[in-house]
């Protein structure tokens, strides 16, 4: 198991294992993989993610962010539990839906933990 795969295990997979998690989904965001290295640099971090995260319990959802590389496009292109969006985000109708999801969430957020 390389390094990053065991930390993953160890972290995350492992954790969730061991506490009760609530009914709620978990949403992770993951913001720009693109920046993360080279397309080589990137290549161990998208093996696991496509090996491992359909491992993560079911409650847990996670969005990745990215502008659309070949190497990361190539990735998730095959797995049956992607969904996959590009969005137009000079579009204004995209940017005022993106700005109105936050602010309702956001509010939400400040309303439950005054």
């Amino acid at each position: 198991m390389s390094p990053l795969a065991r930390q993953f295990q160890k972290l995350v997979l492992d954790l969730l294992s061991e506490i009760e998690l609530p009914p709620q989904t978990i949403v992770i965001v993951l913001n720009t993989l693109d920046e993360y290295g080279t397309m080589d640099e990137r290549d161990a971090l998208l093996a696991m993610f496509t090996r491992d995260f359909n491992n993560l319990p079911f409650v847990i959802r996670t969005i990745i962010t990215s502008l659309a590389e070949v190497d990361i496009c190539n990735a998730f292109e095959s797995g049956h539990y992607v969904l996959a969006y590009e969005l137009d985000i000079i579009s204004s109708d995209n940017s005022d839906d993106i700005l109105s999801y936050f602010r309702h969430r956001m509010a939400l957020i400040r309303a439950k933990n005054r």
